[in-house]
């Protein structure tokens, strides 16, 4: 994880609960612990967060966003000059599908 290498962390999330399950799984490492976790959509953050970040990731949160291209344009917006911005979906294949319940049943 990035945090445990000395980076700082934001965590953005449109989803109250699973923050809270994010900082519970954080508290219990005093490095991971000092994650900052944001409550808001990352097209409202980037309006007040203008190439703050030297990376952008998103996992599993394309596949429900309606507007992909303003989407990636706000994570874009809040990457510095030269930044790099990492995006993972899930494929819809059937494959993936097994994969990921497996995934969910396991961990």
């Amino acid at each position: 994880m990035l945090v445990k290498l000395g980076c700082n962390l934001t965590a953005i999330d449109i989803a109250a609960d699973l923050i809270e399950v994010a900082k519970e799984h954080a508290s219990a490492d005093p490095v991971t612990s000092k994650i900052k976790y944001v409550f808001e959509p990352v097209e409202e953050h980037a309006k007040s967060n203008f190439e703050k970040y030297d990376i952008v990731v998103s996992t599993f949160v394309l596949e429900h966003v309606n507007d992909h291209d303003f989407f990636i344009q706000s994570c874009v917006r809040c990457l510095k000059k030269n930044g790099s911005i990492f995006i993972s979906a899930i494929s819809k294949s059937l494959l993936s599908w097994l994969i990921i319940i497996y995934w969910l049943n396991t961990f």
